[in-house]
């Protein structure tokens, strides 16, 4: 998958959604947005944050599901969400290759040839040839 996650990374979402957790419990909020600046993290957090039901809407105002844990393995949760979500964006036409089997090759195309296309002059070359020797001999 690539180079591994920094363990700074991994703690400062740790924190950050604590804290973000915390304050949706105790006070009521109409945005997440305050929370995306505060922290300085990615919008794709609020994306699936919602998509997995963690946060949700109640009375016009955001909460955090309290069935659901702030942990490492909901950090590593959101990682394949965001490489799958990357993968879906900038791979749109190409097939996916996660889900192909290993011995699925492409199909061969074979090479297309054009005939060969003879051209033929329709003047007479003996003529042509005739007049060239006879000026030849009329300069010596």
């Amino acid at each position: 998958m690539g180079k591994k996650p920094q363990k700074a990374t991994t703690l400062k979402w740790f924190n950050a959604l604590n804290e973000i957790k915390n304050e949706l419990n105790n006070n009521n909020h109409v945005t997440f947005q305050e929370f995306l600046s505060k922290h300085n993290i990615s919008a794709l957090w609020r994306t699936f944050l919602l998509s997995n039901n963690i946060l949700y809407k109640e009375n016009g105002f955001y909460k955090w599901n309290e069935k659901i844990p702030v942990s490492y393995k909901l950090i590593e949760k959101f990682r394949n969400f965001v490489h799958k979500e990357n993968y879906i964006k900038y791979n749109k036409e190409t097939p996916n290759l996660f889900n192909m089997p290993s011995s699925a090759k492409p199909p061969k195309t074979r090479k297309t040839r054009t005939p060969k296309v003879e051209v033929q002059v329709s003047t007479n070359p003996k003529s042509e040839l005739g007049l060239i020797r006879s000026f030849f001999k009329w300069l010596w």
